[in-house]
């Protein structure tokens, strides 16, 4: 989900990088790689993001005193909420399982419960 989808959902100010940059996931500033998105609620965590390897952070409005190259800075009244709901938006979804309609399956195979057949895909007998 890229800076600006995040901004549209929930809100907040993009005050520095490329609102097309693509967030994965969220995570702790030490824990984080350049695709996660962490938060910072004060001005001494806003001073530990800022030097993280995460690639995006949300701080509080008005805290955005520096513009750290490769970095994404959100600015949001709640930076904390924001950062909760981005990890809902973010969270990936369980796989599907079944058999796409357009799969072509035989009769003589036997599937585990927790597989997926993808669309217009063929397995053969014994297989």
């Amino acid at each position: 989900m890229t800076i600006a989808e995040l901004i549209e959902a929930l809100g907040g100010t993009l005050v520095h990088g490329d609102s097309a940059w693509t967030v994965d996931s969220v995570n702790s500033p030490e824990l984080a790689g350049p695709f996660e998105l962490v938060f910072a609620d004060s001005c001494s965590a806003a001073v530990a993001a800022l030097h993280c390897s995460a690639g995006a952070i949300v701080l509080p409005s008005g805290t955005a005193t520096e513009n750290p190259q490769n970095k994404l800075l959100v600015e949001s009244d709640q930076p904390r909420l924001w950062f909760a709901r981005a990890a809902h938006l973010l969270a990936r979804q369980p796989f599907a399982t079944g058999i796409h309609p357009s799969a072509v399956v035989s009769q003589e195979t036997v599937l585990a419960l927790a597989v997926v057949v993808g669309a217009c895909a063929v397995v053969a007998p014994h297989v």
